[in-house]
């Protein structure tokens, strides 16, 4: 190989380990107090289910359920 690939890979590499040791510093929770607002404002929400809405007492799929938990 010649020197100037072999400076190059060496130079990745080198990014690699920096970045390996950032992840290994980084910490989820405190990323998610600095970015709640941002989080918040790209999370879809789930509308409730009002209680008039036909599928709200839906049970059809309760036996299925029951069947795949059991496994």
């Amino acid at each position: 190989m010649c020197k100037d690939k072999q400076r190059s890979s060496d130079e990745g590499v080198n990014k690699m380990a920096e970045m390996i040791l950032n992840v290994n510093n980084f910490s989820l929770s405190e990323f998610i107090k600095a970015n709640r607002s941002k989080i918040d404002a790209i999370t879809p929400v789930n509308p409730t289910i009002k209680q008039d809405d036909e599928w709200r007492d839906e049970d059809c799929w309760d036996e299925l359920y029951r069947k795949k938990t059991e496994k």
